[in-house]
């Protein structure tokens, strides 16, 4: 299977956002969850499970400037002729 060239050099900024949309969004609906929940059990395990996706979250955007510095280094196929 051949990669399309335009969609390799996107790679590592379509994982990078993956990894810092997706514990936000997660950490939103465990907010839902916390807030719903107040009286009950589920209070604690939600706080730790905000705890976790809150550290997932920062380690992803700790990543965002090395990542785009990558990107924007290369050279791409458009710019052959520069």
């Amino acid at each position: 299977m051949s990669k399309r060239p335009a969609a390799d050099p996107l790679a590592p900024l379509t994982r990078l956002h993956s990894a810092v949309t997706a514990p936000a969004i997660a950490r939103q609906a465990a907010q839902l969850v916390a807030h719903l929940a107040k009286a009950t059990g589920p209070k604690a395990r939600s706080s730790r499970l905000l705890s976790r996706l809150a550290q997932e979250e920062a380690v992803a955007l700790a990543k965002l400037p090395a990542t785009w510095r990558g990107y924007s280094r290369r050279r791409m196929f458009w710019m052959a002729g520069r």
